[in-house]
């Protein structure tokens, strides 16, 4: 219920304090069940990614986020957090097929870059695939830095 189409008038309307009191509650209630169906993601759905990296090499611990495409454009993204502590992200997302991309980004020598083989790491941290939603749907993500793959469930 868009809020614009709400309209109240109490001009001509002698109201006691008790009655104005309950109907000030009604009122509340009513938009903040309006704005709560509202505020959910009218797309249907979402996606989330919790996603961990195991065999870091000392001294390689970097503050990391997992960027989130749909389509080439960005969607989501994680807060940042080491490398070696697990994290997560949702988006919300319609349903229907998405071409999703997401990949590991990591802060080296002040620089957020992809943790990809081409930018001289081991491991491309990465999930490219059309996804599926139907409601809300989680994908696990594990990058193995010692096995050089990243585990998908």
């Amino acid at each position: 219920m868009p809020l614009k189409n709400i309209v109240i008038s109490f001009q001509n309307f002698k109201i006691q304090k008790p009655m104005k009191t309950i109907l000030s509650i009604l009122l509340a209630a009513a938009l903040l069940s309006g704005c709560a169906s509202s505020s959910k993601s009218p797309a249907g759905g979402s996606l989330t990614f919790k996603y961990t990296t195991v065999g870091i090499k000392e001294g390689y611990d970097h503050n990391s986020k997992l960027l989130v495409y749909e389509d080439g454009k960005k969607i989501g993204e994680s807060v940042a957090k080491k490398e070696s502590e697990g994290n997560s992200v949702t988006i919300p997302l319609s349903k229907g097929m998405h071409n999703i991309r997401a990949v590991l980004n990591s802060e080296y020598e002040g620089e957020w870059e992809e943790h990809l083989v081409e930018n001289t790491y081991s491991l491309d941290c990465l999930f490219e695939q059309t996804v599926e939603i139907k409601g809300n749907k989680v994908i696990t993500l594990v990058f193995d830095i010692d096995q050089e793959k990243t585990i998908i469930k």
